[in-house]
């Protein structure tokens, strides 16, 4: 294979080089748009939003995220019985949401009908991973989203992915030798070496 220079160049390079001020200004038009759409589509962050005594148009700079009222991850499940499926959280409606996971909790997390809207792809690029990779994902494929958003976001920088999910280490190990991938994502609790977990770039020939 060709060597891949894996330490130059920008996934995005107009937003990753913004100097200090134009970031700020794009994070904080950012904001309140999220914030105007939120305050209108979902419910939940509506109620939420004024049981704090503020509204979208109290946020103008990313300094006002201190204002926003914090939700436990442990009252997710109760707000979601009150108000399923999703709490009022969700400004998606139904049928334009393409999975439905179940964190722990549990507690019920739709994915919208945009592709990779974890964006992972700034930081997998950064981290090494470029085209043509073929890129072994051993994080879990059931019920979790973490594993099918970094897939996406793989394939948008036009990596090849594995879908090897958890568990039988010398399957996915044998897999990796014969499709000779080039690099692995890789979940804490794989069973893979430390070495070979977490992106790390790794031949198997």
């Amino acid at each position: 294979m060709k060597p891949v220079d894996r330490r130059a160049g920008y996934w995005n390079r107009e937003r990753e080089a913004m100097s200090a001020g134009a970031r700020e200004r794009y994070q904080s038009e950012w904001l309140a748009a999220l914030l105007e759409h939120a305050w209108a589509h979902a419910p939940g962050v509506r109620r939420r939003l004024e049981q704090a005594g503020v509204s979208p148009k109290n946020f103008r700079s990313t300094d006002d995220l201190a204002r926003l009222p914090v939700i436990k991850k442990s009252a997710m499940p109760d707000l979601q019985k009150a108000d399923p499926p999703f709490g009022g959280f969700c400004t998606v409606p139904l049928a334009r949401i393409r999975k439905i996971f179940v964190s722990p909790g549990p507690i019920f997390e739709p994915m919208g009908p945009e592709v990779s809207g974890f964006h992972a792809e700034t930081g997998l690029f950064a981290g090494g991973f470029r085209p043509g990779d073929i890129v072994i994902n051993t994080f879990s494929y059931h019920l979790t989203p973490a594993a099918h958003e970094i897939d996406e976001s793989l394939n948008l920088i036009g990596c090849s992915v594995v879908p090897t999910g958890v568990g039988q280490t010398e399957i996915q190990v044998s897999v990796a030798k014969a499709m000779r991938a080039t690099r692995s994502v890789c979940d804490n609790s794989s069973g893979w070496p430390k070495r070979l977990r977490c992106g790390f770039s790794a031949r198997f020939t």
